[in-house]
């Protein structure tokens, strides 16, 4: 993780032209409870909110995660 916070500084930002969906987990981690999470302007696309934190969303929310991944996908075939 150090590696990538390194990176950042130097990485140019472009446009991504492919659809996306954000799954925002909205619970906080212990200990970043006063953390106030990422603006919402920050995120460009559909946003779903899990009831999850950093880890459980591809733990213990997986199969609710996937399943809003697969509504988006589904939705993006039918266009």
């Amino acid at each position: 993780m150090g590696g990538y916070v390194r990176m950042y500084p130097e990485r140019e930002t472009e446009p991504i032209a492919a659809p996306r969906l954000n799954l925002r987990a909205i619970t906080a981690l212990s200990g970043f409870a006063g953390v106030a999470p990422a603006p919402g302007w920050q995120h460009r696309g559909p946003v779903v909110h899990i009831e999850a934190d950093h880890f459980s969303i591809i733990e213990d929310h997986v199969a609710e995660a996937a399943a809003h991944l697969r509504r988006r996908l589904d939705a993006l075939a039918d266009q």
